[in-house]
């Protein structure tokens, strides 16, 4: 009896490995894709073991890895955080990636210092994904470590803003707390125009109204310049 029962643990946990390396086939169509990862997600309460066992193993296949973390956030499997929150420092950046957005998925709030830490990830990749899963959550203990990295030399290439100071801003308004405003009042004057046009999407977020109308950019900046200081 108990060597039948194992072969028939061993056949679904085979069946599941393959239905992960086939929701990450990039060859096959989208479509296909897409109803094995909803199928994956609906049985992953009975599956969650083997789609765990997978999301760790460092020797399979990254594609293959990231879909098995996705389907443990995209189904809510809270008991999987611990583990998740581990695989936000693999050596992958590509896992690391998954595992923030599973986390983001799942509202994990209890998660957000981890994520938090991710702004500082050697990967821009992976300090941009922190920054939209911190979004979501809307922790406001995380708006310090946002506008730490906004104002971090990390996020600067040979003297220049990168990409990701951008998403930095929007997540602050996302957030949508007050407690944002001074280091929005700082984007408002930064050498990036991107950070800037951030600033103004992240403050009209944030209070719901802004003074574009009949104004200049350079007047509605200074608009907002002259009205933070009176409301923070």
């Amino acid at each position: 009896m108990l060597p039948s029962m194992f072969f028939l643990v061993g056949m679904l946990q085979a069946g599941i490995v393959e239905d992960l390396k086939s929701a990450s086939n990039e060859q096959a169509p989208e479509s296909d894709r897409m109803a094995i990862f909803e199928k994956l997600t609906n049985e992953a309460t009975a599956n969650q073991k083997s789609i765990l066992a997978v999301a760790k193993d460092s020797k399979a296949a990254s594609n293959t890895r990231w879909v098995a973390i996705r389907v443990l956030g995209k189904a809510k499997l809270s008991e999987s955080t611990k583990e998740l929150e581990a695989l936000c420092s693999d050596p992958d950046s590509v896992i690391r990636v998954a595992a923030i957005t599973a986390l983001s998925d799942m509202n994990s709030v209890s998660s957000t210092e981890v994520i938090a830490s991710k702004l500082k990830d050697p990967a821009l990749i992976v300090r941009g994904s922190a920054a939209d899963a911190l979004a979501i959550l809307k922790d406001i203990r995380t708006i310090d470590d946002l506008a730490d990295a906004l104002e971090s030399k990390d996020n600067y290439y040979r003297g220049q803003s990168v990409w990701v100071r951008v998403r930095f801003v929007l997540a602050l308004g996302e957030i949508g707390s007050k407690i944002a405003f001074p280091a929005l009042e700082k984007a408002l004057v930064d050498e990036d125009p991107k950070v800037v046009t951030a600033a103004l999407v992240a403050l009209r977020n944030i209070v719901g109204f802004d003074f574009s109308e009949g104004r200049s950019r350079e007047e509605h900046i200074q608009a907002w310049i002259r009205w933070i200081p009176a409301n923070q």
